[in-house]
């Protein structure tokens, strides 16, 4: 009888990280400020976060920038957290002869012509 040839014990391998619950996940918000709105939601979503109140304002906003958001940039909150962003007031241009700071209601020297 031949002597049996000795057995290598297996190699280790490593199971998979167990994957995190969504509760222990976070989002560490990013910053927003001078990122155009759809860039903002892409930089959410990589930070795993959510897309809170969005101020908009009426108009043409294709090329608008974030004037502000909350929480900061650098805030720690739960994956999913929304974040508030603000798009910059726009000076409506009708031409009816109204200055675009004119206080609403306010007329022209036209008469609003």
């Amino acid at each position: 009888m031949k002597p049996a040839a000795p057995v290598a014990p297996a190699p280790a391998t490593q199971s998979p990280a167990p994957q995190a619950a969504s509760s222990t996940r976070t989002c560490v918000v990013p910053k927003l400020r001078g990122h155009t709105l759809g860039r903002a939601r892409t930089l959410l979503k990589k930070a795993n976060c959510g897309v809170g109140f969005v101020g908009r304002p009426r108009g043409r906003r294709a090329a608008l920038r974030i004037v502000r958001q909350k929480p900061a940039a650098g805030t720690v909150k739960p994956a999913g957290f929304g974040v508030s962003m603000r798009l910059p007031r726009v000076a409506h241009r009708r031409h009816t002869g109204r200055r675009a700071d004119a206080a609403p209601g306010a007329r022209s020297s036209t008469g609003g012509r």
